[in-house]
C-alpha cells in the first residue's frame, strides 16, 4: 500500500470569496454556521480511491459533527483525524494529523451531502458514498448517462467552481462547462473492482490549438455519482498537479 504520508505546507486561513455564477475562495476555509445540526456530512463513508502512484484501495472515513474521526484504507485504520470545514454550499476542507504527519484533503460533495470526491494534496483522488458498506461489481457501460454538477480548479491555496455536465455514450463522454467545451474518453482501461476508468480529455478553444489531458473517472458504489480528474502532462512523464488539473462532481439525471 502506498497511501503514506509527509508533512503539508502550511495551511491558510479562509475568507470565502463569491464569484460569479459559481465560487471561489481560500482552501481550508469556512463559512460561518453553515453546519447544521450533526455537521452536513456527518455519517460513515465508503468508496473507492487511487494513491499518488496510480494503485487501487478500498477507503472508509467516519465524520462525526463537523469533525473527521477516523479513515482506514484496505480495512486498515491509519489514524488520521481532524476539523471538517465547509468552504461552500459543495466544497469541504479538512486537515488531518496522521501519526506521520498531516494531510490536507478537499472534497467536492453532491447538493444532497450523499456522495462526495475526496482529494488530498498528495494526488489521492477517489469517491466515497455516505452509508455504503462494500463495493459492487462494476460494468464498463456504469460511465454511460447524463451527468450534472461541478467542476472546480483547486491548488490547496484557493478554489474556483462552476457548473458543469456530460453525456457519455459508450464511454466518451461530451462535456459543457462554462468557458470550455471538452470531449473525455474513458476508453484506456476499466477497472471492475474498484470502479476506475482511464482516459485522455480533449479541450477545444475557441482558438489556438486543442489542450489534451489525462484523466481518470470514479462512479460510486450506488452508481449515481461520478469523480473525475484531469492534469496536463508535461513532456517527462509526469502529471503537473496541482497547477494543471481539474474535477469534476457529478450526479447522474
Amino acid at each position: 500500500m502506498n497511501w503514506k504520508l509527509g508533512t503539508a505546507a502550511g495551511l491558510l486561513a479562509a475568507v470565502l470569496v463569491g464569484c460569479g455564477g459559481g465560487g471561489g475562495g481560500d482552501a481550508a476555509g469556512g463559512v460561518t454556521g453553515a453546519q447544521g445540526q450533526g455537521g452536513p456530512l456527518a455519517g460513515a463513508w465508503f468508496g473507492s480511491a487511487e494513491d499518488d502512484t496510480g494503485q487501487l484501495h478500498a477507503v472508509r472515513m467516519t465524520i462525526a459533527d463537523s469533525r473527521v474521526t477516523s479513515f482506514e484504507v484496505d480495512g486498515a485504520d491509519i489514524g488520521g483525524s481532524g476539523p471538517l470545514t465547509q468552504d461552500d454550499a459543495q466544497v469541504y476542507s479538512a486537515s488531518l494529523t496522521f501519526p506521520q504527519g498531516q494531510l490536507q484533503v478537499i472534497l467536492f460533495a453532491d447538493p444532497a451531502g450523499t456522495h462526495f470526491v475526496y482529494l488530498d494534496n498528495f494526488f489521492r483522488f477517489g469517491v466515497l458514498q455516505k452509508n455504503a458498506t462494500t463495493l459492487p461489481a462494476y460494468a464498463s457501460i456504469d460511465i454511460n448517462g447524463t451527468w450534472r454538477g461541478i467542476s472546480v480548479f483547486t491548488d490547496f491555496a484557493q478554489y474556483q467552481w462552476d457548473s458543469s455536465s456530460a453525456i457519455c455514450i459508450v464511454g466518451v463522454c461530451s462535456v459543457t462547462e462554462v468557458d470550455d467545451r471538452m470531449t473525455e474518453s474513458f476508453t484506456g482501461g476499466f477497472d471492475s473492482v474498484f470502479g476506475r476508468w482511464l482516459g485522455t480529455s480533449v479541450i477545444k478553444l475557441p482558438t489556438g490549438p486543442d489542450v489534451n489531458k489525462t484523466s481518470r473517472a470514479f462512479v460510486s458504489p450506488d452508481k449515481k455519482f461520478a469523480g473525475v480528474w484531469r492534469c496536463l502532462v508535461g513532456v517527462d512523464g509526469t502529471v503537473l498537479f496541482p497547477g494543471k488539473c481539474t474535477y469534476s462532481a457529478w450526479v447522474k439525471t
